[in-house]
């Protein structure tokens, strides 16, 4: 702005000074005056003399090449993103480049190392995820400290994490050079992004699952989404995406046929020329529970522990219970009309010969079956625990020996034995104190005493008597006799498939009464109720065998360890278990997987797995002859979905690098114009010579400047004066 002021007062003196004179007189004296504002105006701006002397070298330059699964990609004549980056680094131009360097390789994906010049070519995408931010710091850590930039050669990666490296440089070694790699060519893919549902499900109720399915290139298409259990087939449906349409929300609902642990796949087929296969598939574990768990409760009489279990059993949302008093029987004569009563006959041929299967539990409690129904119904029960379900007998004078169980079908379900007493002996009517064994102190079902150690149990009144409890039973309770023997008074027990409780007494209920009169509350009453049903029903919580892995998701070819816990029936470690660990593909064979000891009742597997798919890993723990207990986790073998997501150039991650890193950013395009750019912004960022010497001298304060001036303004003085002028 000055020098444009300068110049316009430089015409008007000028042409202010031609009327007063010669042309020649006024240009020299406009002359003078103006060289002298030019002059002042230069020393004004403050101008330096800088004197430097170089010593050229070569800087380390790290290349680092991205070789992520995606770097696989290929364009359209065939040729992937790494080829395309190897063929550019082994050609002339870049070795021209290179020539003022020294360069490092270095491969990268979800870490970096170095690989030799020779054996770039040989480089794979085999990467599992892009990690371009940890390679980077990583690469910057190793390099020697001579390194004067990287030169990172990457697709951008496809992961949705953000960016959180260094901003403007802070805490940055050297500048990074980002190159991409990749075409904006909309690829042809279907990808399943993710499954989405409730959460809970429930056995026999419909699961409700959204499925986003993306899909670029195929617009006005029809696809299949498959919904596979086990590797077989279970639910299809069309999936229309109308012209210009990219995703969609998919409802898809499935029913859990029982509860469980269920392997459940989301598939679309590969379509035609379709680049990308790998995300065409998410595989989900689902875990179906009971939506009720059914109990049978039949009591021979009203009574206290009937109103006490019923009342705490109710308590329980999650339980669906079915109770019948016996107050009438079908041999009962009556001499009314039968639709004139309010009591029905109790419907023994029903509940035994058809209901039973759809029982978890079955309660007997205090009556004789001799007065009800034959013999033979209680073979129905038996084969009802036998397949898996669970059976209580609650003691009273009427249960046990004096129900005349022994020698019946239910006498070996029973964890005790019945041994053959007097008719007096069966059932002690007086009080007794009831203990806990080791075996209670430790089980769950105590858990809610306090200090089980100490704790004394209220007493009890009314005592079946029975014979030695069952080999593998577990007594958790007991009464201990005057000459030093003891009767069990909570005895558990396993038979077939299914497990007993024996309660041999009918005064339980105290424990609720006697200890809330103590200001102990009901919650161990309730407590102990609803943790024998869990262990009746087989809940997870209740386990004694927990299989846990380290990590649920893997990679192909990573190692897979996990912990197994194993406890007795006592809640004990078990010392030797009879373990068997397997894993098994869906619909594929079981592999057995060596079991290792790492102390008592802890043990630990360790296996590879090397194809993506889901897989099942299951832990039983065999006692005479049969399973006892078990667990089982899914194990997802899968490469990271995010890698493909996106698949053209990611140039938003691109354009994060070059915010937050110094340097700059270029695309791989012709071997020459890449060449050529990369050379012009190395010889800037990493420039291959040192400064040994600088001197930086301000001319604005040098003696000969301000005499210029002076001369100058001088000069113009001298001339005016010769010609008259002012």
């Amino acid at each position: 702005l000055l020098a444009v002021l300068i110049a316009v007062a430089a015409l008007w003196q000028y042409f202010s000074l031609r009327s007063r004179t010669t042309a020649g007189l006024a240009l020299v004296l406009t002359a003078l005056r103006m060289s002298a504002l030019g002059t002042l105006l230069f020393f004004v701006m403050e101008p330096s003399l800088l004197r430097q002397r170089k010593q050229h070298y070569r800087p380390g330059i790290a290349v680092a090449i991205d070789n992520s699964a995606s770097m696989g990609l290929e364009d359209d004549e065939g040729t992937s993103r790494l080829d395309r980056v190897k063929e550019f680094v082994s050609s002339g131009t870049f070795r021209k480049v290179m020539d003022e360097y020294f360069p490092e390789y270095y491969s990268f994906s979800e870490g970096s190392e170095p690989v030799g010049a020779g054996a770039v070519e040989t480089l794979e995408a085999v990467g599992r995820w892009t990690d371009i931010e940890e390679a980077i710091v990583s690469i910057q850590q190793e390099a020697p400290s001579s390194l004067g930039a990287v030169v990172l050669f990457t697709d951008g990666g496809h992961d949705d994490r953000e960016m959180t490296g260094p901003v403007d440089g802070q805490g940055t070694r050297v500048p990074v050079i980002v190159v991409g790699v990749g075409e904006e060519t909309v690829f042809q893919d279907v990808e399943i992004d993710g499954v989405r549902s409730a959460g809970m499900a429930f056995a026999g109720r419909p699961v409700s699952f959204t499925v986003p399915v993306r899909a670029q290139g195929f617009g006005g298409r029809q696809f299949a989404l498959l919904l596979k259990e086990n590797g077989r087939v279970v639910r299809s449906k069309e999936v229309v995406f109308e012209a210009g349409e990219s995703l969609a929300q998919v409802e898809i609902a499935w029913t859990p046929p029982r509860p469980g642990r269920y392997h459940l796949t989301f598939e679309v087929p590969p379509q035609a020329g379709e680049r990308i296969k790998e995300n065409n598939r998410v595989d989900v574990t689902l875990e179906a529970a009971r939506d009720k768990i059914r109990i049978l409760f039949v009591s021979g009489r009203p009574g206290w522990t009937h109103r006490f279990l019923r009342d705490a059993l109710k308590r329980d949302p999650s339980i669906d219970l079915v109770t019948f008093i016996i107050l009438r029987s079908a041999m009962d004569a009556v001499n009314v009309p039968q639709d004139e009563l309010s009591l029905i006959p109790f419907p023994t041929k029903k509940i035994f010969l058809e209901e039973l299967p759809n029982f978890d539990l079955v309660i007997f409690d205090n009556f004789s079956y001799r007065f009800y129904f034959p013999a033979q119904y209680l073979e129905k029960v038996r084969a009802f625990v036998d397949d898996g379900g669970t059976f209580w007998m609650l003691g009273g004078p009427l249960s046990f020996l004096r129900g005349g169980y022994a020698r019946s079908h239910l006498e070996e379900v029973l964890p005790v034995t019945l041994t053959a007493l007097p008719q007096e002996k069966q059932y002690v009517p007086g009080p007794f104190r009831p203990v806990l064994t080791p075996a209670g102190k430790r089980h769950p079902f105590f858990s809610g005493l306090g200090d089980a150690e100490t704790a004394k149990l209220p007493s009890l009144d009314g005592l079946n008597m029975s014979g030695p409890v069952r080999e593998g039973s577990v007594t958790l309770v007991e009464h201990r006799l005057e000459e030093g023997a003891s009767q069990p008074v909570m005895v558990l027990g396993r038979y077939g498939q299914g497990r007993t409780l024996a309660v041999l007494t009918d005064s339980i209920w105290k424990w609720n009464f006697e200890m809330v009169g103590r200001g102990e509350g009901n919650l161990f009453f309730l407590s102990l109720v609803r943790k024998a049903v869990r262990w009746s029903v087989g809940d997870p919580e209740m386990q004694p065998l927990a299989i846990r892995l380290e990590h649920d998701r893997v990679t192909p070819g990573k190692r897979v360890h996990g912990t197994i816990r194993v406890l007795g029936e006592d809640y004990l470690p078990a010392e030797n278990p009879d373990l068997r660990v397997v894993i098994r593909e869906r619909g594929g064979v079981a592999r057995v997987l060596p079991v290792r000891r790492e102390s008592e009742g802890v043990f630990s597997i360790e296996t590879v797995v090397e194809s993506p798919g889901t897989y099942e890993i299951q832990a039983s723990v065999a006692g005479g002859g049969q399973v006892r207990a078990e667990d089982s986790v899914a194990l997802e073998v899968a490469w990271p979905a995010s890698e493909y997501r996106n698949p053209g150039l990611n140039r938003a991650a691109l354009l994060s690098l070059g915010q937050r890193y110094p340097g700059a950013t270029v695309e791989l395009s012709t071997e020459l114009e890449t060449g050529r750019r990369l050379k012009e912004i190395l010889g800037t960022a990493a420039p291959p010579y040192r400064i040994e010497f600088e001197e930086k001298k301000n001319l604005g304060e040098s003696l000969p400047a301000f005499a210029l001036i002076i001369m100058l303004l001088g000069a113009e003085w001298m001339v005016r004066k010769r010609q008259g002028m002012d």
